[in-house]
């Protein structure tokens, strides 16, 4: 059962904006039942793609706990990590929620939000009960202190820092995990040598990997599910563009680099499927830089990975 109407109602920041809402409240109510459910179906759909909505973060999380559980990782008591989290706490509080011993995460450019509005977007998700029966507290992971906020850090750990230097500890996390960020790393190798290192053995990892143009904010990409435009230019030219390291660089690695990578770091690959790929021919050639004539055609043409790994041994 969720939340009543009363726990779950966010405070506004003035009776205007109420009045507002409680009049397009009553024209909807007087929308036929289909124009009701294409008006639900429409915000919704919103809602998931802007990055700072609770339910962004509930379809990134739910995405990501369905293919763990597809490939039988248990979530019950294990120890999870997120890199490149972003805007990271909500994801916590539902991995906690699905029964999670502990969740990580780390990113390198933003800043935890932990605020009292932070906290109230997901507040109705919590009530929601998704995964198991029992009552869940938010004070388990979150208490207010004074003016400010304080995690559990048994139980729940956010931190902004760089994963490459960050101490954590050996065969630390069951379950590491990311949502398009390997594209934008420097290093690759040692980047995965880590992960390996502080996995467990027997440890899954998944990352989703989006090898489009996309989050470069100098250029603008008509349509990034077509466009190749980015592999027009020379390495020097594009990293005078976007410096190795930046928060908006691309690595511009293709999905054989990805799948070489992983071997190479030592895991075992159990899944790497191409979700999304673009219509290109033979004559993208004559349009890219020639540090790329060495892919296959059907290289060049993938768009986004799913890759599932895992580290040998128990």
């Amino acid at each position: 059962t969720g939340p009543s109407r009363k726990e779950s109602r966010m405070a506004l920041p003035n009776e205007q904006i109420q009045s507002a809402l409680g009049d397009m409240y009553r024209i909807f109510a007087e929308l036929p039942i289909e124009a009701q459910e294409w008006f639900v179906h429409q915000t919704c759909g919103l809602m998931e793609r802007r990055n700072n909505t609770s339910l962004y973060s509930y379809a990134r999380f739910k995405r990501i706990y369905e293919l763990a559980r597809t490939y039988g990782l248990s979530i019950e008591n294990r120890s999870i990590l997120e890199i490149g989290a972003g805007k990271p706490l909500g994801m916590g509080l539902f991995w906690n929620l699905a029964g999670a011993g502990r969740y990580t995460s780390i990113d390198k450019f933003v800043p935890v939000n932990l605020d009292d509005l932070w906290l109230s977007r997901f507040q109705w998700l919590i009530g929601m009960n998704l995964f198991r029966p029992a009552p869940f507290e938010m004070g388990d992971l979150v208490r207010k202190d004074g003016q400010g906020y304080q995690l559990n850090r048994e139980r729940i750990d956010l931190i902004q820092g760089d994963f490459d230097t960050h101490p954590f500890q050996p065969e630390s996390f069951d379950f590491i995990y990311s949502l398009a960020v390997l594209e934008h790393v420097t290093g690759i190798e040692s980047i995965l040598k880590r992960m390996h290192h502080i996995l467990r053995k027997g440890g899954t990892m998944i990352h989703l990997i989006d090898l489009r143009e996309h989050h470069t904010h100098l250029r603008t990409v008509p349509d990034k599910d077509r466009s190749i435009d980015f592999m027009k230019y020379s390495r020097d030219d594009w990293e005078k563009l976007y410096p190795p390291g930046s928060e908006h660089y691309i690595n511009r690695l293709r999905a054989s680099d990805f799948r070489q990578h992983f071997l190479a770091a030592g895991f075992e690959i159990v899944d790497f499927t191409a979700t999304q790929s673009m219509d290109i021919t033979e004559s993208v050639y004559a349009d890219i830089d020639r540090a790329f004539h060495h892919y296959p055609l059907e290289d060049l043409r993938i768009l986004a990975v799913n890759a599932v790994l895992r580290k040998r041994g128990r």
